[in-house]
């Protein structure tokens, strides 16, 4: 799919929820999004990756048709945002960065006008009020008397509540403490069992981590490396540290022999061994087979580490 800067994405002949091609927005003299390109395969968690101003918010405004790309082209569920209209936007679950709901309003107001909104009035109001249970909300109380957090609680059960086939969730986790966290992950993760769409856009990597299947890394409006979770962690670094109990020279050749460039710092009839190491997992397991090691830790390469490096790599 897309790759570095400059490189288009290539569209093979299957069914997606979400398909951009080029897409541009200006706002005046600022250009939010510069020729994006991005394929989201239905049923996947699909996250977006990028700094405050790399056109993640944007793209999501565009996909629910609040706003309208300068150039470009894009299709939601197999149609145009604006020719779908509102029987394409019923099918859409949308939770924007800023929520934005009438103070003076009960929760039971909001909650019973967003049920009019779905196919189904009835079956809205009866997963509404799962939803608030699960999250612990009290729905009685003016939206002016919540806390953001539960703000944003309120705005997780409308987004969810009609069961949509596409989920749209700009930081969605904002003001949530780390229980809750973990349920709305639950949430989306028993969306994407049913055969839902999300597109999630978080500063919160770990979210993405564990919730996606494949992230988009943006920066100045284009996407700059797409691809699956797994293979966008693996060109993080892995950080490893060995005691071995031999002498330096036995260490040396073997690490030469692996092809791996690591410090070896003698001590008391061993040899401390550290190193970063991009990639090549199996050489430096090979390098530990071959010798008495006594202790090592070896870490997980991280999706923030990546992101730097996608970053770095494209600066």
């Amino acid at each position: 799919m897309a790759g570095e800067i400059g490189q288009k994405t290539e569209f093979a002949d299957s069914t997606y929820a979400i398909r951009a091609r080029g897409v541009t927005k200006r706002f005046g003299s600022v250009q939010a999004l510069a020729g994006l390109d991005l394929a989201v395969a239905e049923g996947q968690v699909f996250g977006l990756i990028g700094p405050n101003g790399a056109g993640k918010s944007t793209f999501m405004r565009i996909l629910c048709d609040l706003i309208r790309p300068t150039a470009g082209s894009v299709s939601v569920m197999g149609e145009s945002p604006q020719a779908g209209g509102a029987a394409l936007r019923a099918r859409i679950g949308y939770l924007p960065g800023e929520l934005r709901l009438t103070p003076r309003a009960r929760g039971t107001e909001l909650i019973r006008m967003w049920a009019g909104l779905g196919p189904n009035r009835k079956r809205s109001l009866v997963r509404a009020r799962e939803l608030l249970a699960f999250l612990d909300l009290d729905p009685t109380r003016r939206v002016g008397q919540l806390s953001k957090g539960n703000r944003q609680k309120l705005g997780i059960t409308q987004a969810f509540m009609n069961d949509p086939a596409l989920l749209i969730l700009d930081e969605p986790t904002s003001g949530l403490d780390p229980i809750l966290q973990e349920q709305f992950q639950q949430l989306v993760l028993e969306a994407k069992g049913r055969g839902a769409t999300v597109l999630l856009s978080s500063h919160v990597l770990s979210e993405i981590e564990r919730m996606a299947d494949r992230a988009a890394v943006l920066s100045a409006g284009r996407v700059i490396r797409e691809g699956r979770l797994t293979d966008l962690i693996a060109h993080a670094d892995r950080h490893l540290r060995a005691v071995v109990a031999a002498n330096a020279d036995t260490v040396h050749t073997e690490a030469t022999r692996q092809g791996l460039d690591l410090a070896l710092t003698p001590m008391d009839r061993r040899v401390i061994v550290t190193g970063t190491v991009r990639g090549n997992v199996g050489a430096v397991l090979a390098f530990l087979a071959a010798l008495p090691v006594e202790d090592f830790t070896f870490t997980e390469p991280d999706l923030g580490e990546s992101v730097m490096e996608i970053y770095e790599a494209n600066s």
